[in-house]
């Protein structure tokens, strides 16, 4: 199941990108973006599955080659008879764009910020928190549908430290659907 998922969003994104059209313009500098995210983590939850992560970002592109974003996000880790996880991360981070186009802007990407671990005992009410942090790293490309519009592919190895004693690894795949608007579009087009 998930080699198809994977799959077809790879092949989604390739039509995608293939079928952009030539007058959308890249990272603007001075622009802002405003997107929404979702992500498939290797770590499988308590139920053994895995489950999806929700996020919603903010970027100013500082000049064409520098974004620095803020994320906030959501990720249900299951739950069994007893129990039910999840993890809220505060977050930011930078993307450098390597070498953009019009239409495609490949980047190298870190993050970094506070999480929050949630776990609830069903039926008792009881609730248990802790607070940790992330980091991250990885990359992707931002692919521009129009002028202002565009998906953003992402690959991340993120590590959840949570707590003192306890903390995973996961390998993040996402799609974000972006919205930029304002900046110098004369400056972002050379």
């Amino acid at each position: 199941m998930h080699a198809i998922i994977t799959r077809s969003v790879v092949l989604f994104l390739l039509c995608v990108s293939l079928s952009s059209p030539a007058w959308a313009q890249g990272v603007v500098p001075d622009s802002v973006e405003l997107a929404g995210t979702i992500a498939f983590n290797s770590h499988g939850g308590i139920d053994g599955n895995m489950h999806p992560s929700f996020t919603g970002s903010g970027a100013y592109n500082l000049w064409g080659k520098l974004a620095a974003f803020g994320e906030v996000g959501y990720q249900s880790l299951g739950s069994t008879l007893a129990t039910k996880e999840s993890i809220t991360i505060l977050g930011a981070g930078v993307r450098y764009y390597i070498k953009q186009s019009s239409r495609i802007a490949p980047y190298v990407v870190g993050a970094g910020g506070f999480n929050r671990f949630n776990m609830t005992t069903v039926g008792q009410g009881t609730n248990h928190a802790s607070s940790g942090g992330y980091f991250a790293g990885g990359g992707g490309a931002s692919l521009y549908l129009s002028e202002n519009i565009g998906i953003r592919p992402e690959v991340r190895y993120q590590r959840e430290l949570i707590g003192v004693a306890s903390s995973f690894n996961e390998v993040q795949g996402s799609v974000s659907v972006f919205f930029q608007f304002g900046g110098s579009a004369a400056e972002g087009k050379k």
